[in-house]
């Protein structure tokens, strides 16, 4: 099975299936409202970022014949959310990389897929901020996968907004009880977590990695060969 050899440059593969616009987006407002509904969301409904434990030592179901090839993490027009910690934006591409790329390792489907994880906005809660708002940290993302057989994107680029991971320690805001550098972990375990059920969800509602019958297959195989 040949792989696509992604490129880093801007005119590379990874930078083409996540040309957000993200000067457009700003000029209408949408990024503003998006965080700005953020913050809302993380003083008054930090509940929503609970999320049960999973056991990954048991054998996962799979997600039809879904098979990772490469993880892409863009984050390079990344905006920091009001009210947040500064932090390193490669360092929370490199988490989110690392977690989605060993959360996604165990499905071992017969057909390859690349999953492309745009990072829009993050919000990493402050320390000292009064324990009535309990802020939560938080990601705007972008998700989206290519089919490595058709070397083409599966679909549009689909925006989700996720909260860091409540737990004890989170629960009265992990701005009091944590460094960024662990906030940043537990945002990159929960963006893997919510990718891995994006992915899940979109096979059981539209196919996306069913098997292929054997035409397609064999036409792919004749695509392949006929790049090498």
């Amino acid at each position: 099975m040949r792989l696509l050899n992604f490129a880093v440059g801007k005119t590379g593969f990874p930078y083409a299936c996540f040309l957000v616009r993200i000067t457009e987006m700003r000029r209408w407002g949408k990024m503003r409202y998006s965080l700005i509904s953020l913050c809302i969301g993380l003083s008054l409904f930090s509940g929503l970022g609970a999320c049960a434990p999973t056991n990954r030592s048991a054998k996962v179901d799979p997600i039809g014949e879904f098979r990772v090839g490469h993880t892409v993490v863009m984050g390079k027009d990344m905006v920091q959310g009001p009210a947040s910690r500064e932090a390193d934006p490669q360092k929370i591409i490199d988490a989110i990389k690392q977690a989605t790329s060993e959360r996604l390792s165990v499905y071992d489907g017969s057909q390859y897929y690349h999953v492309a994880v745009k990072i829009d906005a993050y919000v990493l809660a402050q320390p000292g901020v009064p324990l009535v708002l309990s802020p939560k940290s938080a990601l705007i993302l972008q998700l989206s996968v290519w089919d490595n057989a058709t070397q083409t994107r599966i679909a549009e680029p689909e925006h989700i907004t996720l909260l860091e991971n409540l737990t004890a320690k989170t629960l009265i805001g992990s701005g009091l009880t944590q460094s960024a550098e662990a906030q940043i972990e537990n945002l990159a375990q929960t963006a893997a977590k919510r990718i891995e059920r994006w992915l899940r969800d979109k096979h059981e509602a539209q196919g996306w990695f069913a098997k292929r019958t054997a035409i397609t297959a064999e036409n792919s195989t004749d695509s392949n060969g006929a790049g090498q």
